[in-house]
């Protein structure tokens, strides 16, 4: 079954996402790229997330995809094993990034994702925490969420389920033309008598947590590209 990898890099103070991505490319054969590459590693995006409270530190925000448990045992071990890895990046990685948070995600779909561009407009990322065995809900509530931001607009790349600190999750990945279409739609529809009425109350008993990440493409580019995405 096909992971993806979340990574949500805290960069040290004073250090840019720009720093971030000039080590993950380099010049195309000395960066964290390559070595992913060369270790069967796919990256389908990267985001610099957007609005970060006054005096934070900067983060970088990417997916990796593997085939299955096997694969990303596998890839992984060959990765942080390499030459390039341990000879030249690790050192470089550690005066980058200050912290890391990673979980794996298993994608429910990710046809939007996969079709692409994913480095256009402005994205969004909800992190939802679900109450006790509430997945199913959550899934059904989600189809019906799905078809109310789509007709708004919203396009929807992608939406995952997870197990991460003993708790079950739910994620998706959401596309505005730009922030300011962000905050107008995000008010046309929270805001509306027909949320408020007939979604809100169903979230109940079913979302314990949400964390909203404002996150703004990274030209692929300036990444070597984007990989393919297995939905």
């Amino acid at each position: 079954m096909t992971i993806h990898e979340i990574r949500i890099f805290e960069l040290h103070e004073g250090v840019l996402p720009d720093d971030f991505i000039h080590f993950f490319q380099g010049d195309g054969t000395n960066g964290l790229r390559a070595a992913l590459r060369a270790s069967e590693i796919r990256v389908p995006g990267m985001w610099r997330t957007h609005g970060r409270p006054k005096g934070a530190n900067a983060e970088i925000v990417w997916i990796r995809e593997f085939k299955n448990n096997e694969h990303k045992n596998a890839a992984v071990d060959r990765l942080y094993k390499s030459s390039l890895w341990l000879e030249h990046l690790k050192a470089r990685s550690d005066k980058i990034v200050k912290n890391v948070e990673t979980f794996d995600m298993t994608p429910v779909q990710a046809f939007e994702l996969a079709k692409g561009p994913r480095d256009r407009g402005f994205h969004e990322l909800r992190h939802y925490r679900l109450a006790s065995n509430a997945l199913p809900r959550m899934l059904a509530f989600f189809e019906d969420v799905r078809r109310l931001v789509g007709e708004r607009g919203v396009r929807v790349l992608a939406w995952w389920c997870a197990d991460y600190q003993n708790s079950e999750r739910f994620l998706w990945l959401r596309e505005f033309a730009d922030f300011e279409t962000k905050i107008r739609l995000s008010k046309e529809i929270y805001e509306s008598e027909l949320w408020l009425s007939k979604f809100k109350p169903r979230a109940m008993g079913v979302i314990e947590e949400r964390v909203v990440r404002d996150l703004e493409p990274v030209a692929a580019a300036r990444i070597g590209g984007h990989d393919p995405v297995d939905c």
